[in-house]
């Protein structure tokens, strides 16, 4: 009897199927249930199949000055990412590479550099610099930016979410411009220890990948130095429609500019003190009150502690754990309004083998969080009958 009535339950289980709308389209889908431990329900509801997957990877280094994290999108796709996302159920197209201007030129010498010191990751000298004012590398950096903004839009205009494989976080400058033409209104959540806000005259390293969010925001404009280059930029995200997550390296300038244009921004003392699930329902609440903005998540892996990994340019102590940042990213998927991604700063030059497959295999998780995979599994739509 009691065989009986677990089979009966098993099958209300599996015929109650809900439908919810998901997307930019708001197309009905039939939606899974995954396991919860939550003390009100035993099921939770999760968006997860039939989503249409776009996959860019960007070889962008000069945005900072340690070579390797060229070699980011590779090491991501090596992890079986694109396997996994046809997993869950998505359908994924891989678009390849973006063909940005800089590695075009520099192909073959990255092959040499790697060919010649292994796993070492190599220090861009300063005479290598060719910047203004204090901003290097403007001129490969812009036009990168102004391929990868085409090639974002591109496969979202193709009816696909955007998952961008970095590459250094300067790549988030073209991202954002090519998602922002297909989304006018889009909210941006940038999850990282730094906030990369500085402007060309208050940077002090000089490096784009500092400054990446600057370029993007328009009430910031007016303190811009106007950069011939990067005149292709279109500012289209208002500072309340921005919001920071992990933050725990800000420059006393980026602080100022924070505080002066009332950005949301959660420091690490602020997930401490709340918890990773109030930080992101309050950020998310602030981005997008009526809870239908389309979101550009902006994903740098130093936003995870540096114990966790260690394969990354600028890691930061006392990070989010890497639990924290799968289930903020969970939660993102939940709202069913993510319309791009950026993962961003994995170098598997740095660290050891083992540093390297570990930050990659992060890489992998937080994306399937964003993409809704269950880490407690994912209910088939039918039992086999003998």
């Amino acid at each position: 009897m009691t065989t009986m009535r677990s089979v009966q339950k098993l099958s209300q289980i599996l015929g109650n199927r809900a439908v919810e709308t998901v997307g930019p389209n708001k197309s009905s889908i039939p939606i899974p249930r995954s396991f919860s431990t939550s003390s009100t329900r035993s099921f939770q509801k999760t968006i997860t199949n039939n989503l249409r997957i776009g996959v860019q990877g960007v070889e962008l280094y000069r945005g900072q000055n340690k070579r390797g994290v060229e070699l980011g999108p590779k090491a991501i796709r090596e992890t079986g990412i694109v396997s996994a996302l046809r997993n869950v159920g998505h359908e994924v197209v891989d678009y390849g590479n973006a063909p940005i201007m800089e590695m075009q030129e520099e192909a073959q010498v990255k092959e040499r550099l790697v060919a010649s010191v292994g796993r070492t990751s190599q220090t861009v000298h300063e005479s290598d610099y060719n910047g203004y004012l204090n901003v290097h590398y403007v001129k490969q950096v812009a036009e990168a930016n102004r391929m990868i903004s085409d090639w974002t839009s591109k496969v979202m205009r193709d009816g696909r979410i955007c998952l961008t494989l970095g590459g250094d976080h300067a790549l988030g400058i073209g991202t954002i411009n090519g998602a922002s033409q297909v989304h006018p209104d889009l909210g941006v959540l940038w999850i990282d220890a730094h906030s990369d806000i500085n402007t060309p005259l208050t940077t002090g390293s000089g490096k784009i990948h500092g400054m990446s969010v600057a370029f993007f925001v328009q009430e910031l404009q007016p303190y811009m130095t106007q950069l011939p280059e990067f005149s292709w930029v279109q500012p289209r995200i208002k500072a309340s429609n921005l919001a920071f997550i992990g933050l725990r390296d800000v420059d006393p300038a980026e602080r100022a500019i924070l505080e002066m244009l009332g950005i949301t921004a959660f420091s690490m003392r602020d997930v401490d003190r709340h918890g990773i699930q109030k930080v992101t329902e309050m950020a998310l609440n602030k981005l997008s009150q009526d809870k239908k903005r389309p979101m550009h998540v902006s994903y740098d892996i130093d936003s995870l502690c540096e114990s966790i990994v260690k394969s990354t340019g600028t890691p930061v102590p006392g990070g989010l754990t890497l639990r924290e940042g799968i289930t903020l990213l969970e939660m993102i998927h939940e709202t069913g309004n993510l319309v791009s991604m950026d993962m961003v700063e994995v170098n598997p030059l740095l660290g050891s083998d083992l540093d390297a497959a570990n930050t990659a295999q992060a890489a992998k998780h937080l994306i399937l969080g964003a993409f809704g995979h269950s880490r407690g599994g994912m209910a088939l739509n039918s039992i086999p009958k003998p």
